[in-house]
């Protein structure tokens, strides 16, 4: 765990702090995407509900306080080299997003595997593409692959097998 200071624009917005934004805090979607906020793909949403007034509350107090800094650092996980999606502190987070706060400190909790896969995908099919251009750049003559059937080979074989039996 890290703690960093990223911009406000490299957090992938869930489900409700994209509502939560359009509705209370004059943005549309296409304002959204001119500020460089993009929505979190949605196999990785696992938003439920929408943000809580009663939280939204405290946290406007704090900004009008002036005492946001003595909230918690929200919790992330890195996505991307560039963009985090939010564990614990999405109130927090749309709020530093309306209140137009550029730059916000989080914790950065881990680096999750799927970027780990894309990884490892990509330097195999960088491999094989070796390999091949390698293999193919001889001069020798390659057969064609020809899909086989297997079905009319087995037909064959048992027909000739019950032919030696008679």
């Amino acid at each position: 765990m890290s703690v960093l200071t990223i911009n406000t624009n490299q957090i992938l917005l869930d489900r409700a702090m994209n509502k939560y934004l359009t509705e209370n805090c004059n943005f549309t979607n296409s304002s959204l995407k001119s500020f460089g906020l993009k929505p979190l793909p949605s196999r990785l949403d696992k938003a439920v509900g929408y943000l809580k007034p009663d939280k939204i509350e405290e946290i406007k107090k704090a900004y009008a306080t002036n005492s946001q800094s003595s909230l918690p650092l929200p919790d992330v996980n890195k996505i991307t080299e560039t963009y985090y999606s939010v564990v614990d502190g999405r109130h927090r987070i749309a709020l530093a997003i309306c209140n137009g706060v550029p730059k916000i400190n989080v914790k950065v909790l881990n680096m999750p595997k799927i970027v780990e896969q894309k990884k490892k995908s990509k330097s195999r099919s960088n491999s094989r593409n070796r390999s091949r251009s390698r293999s193919s750049s001889g001069n020798k003559k390659t057969k064609k692959n020809k899909p086989h059937n297997r079905s009319r080979s087995r037909s064959r074989s048992r027909s000739r097998s019950s032919s030696k039996k008679r």
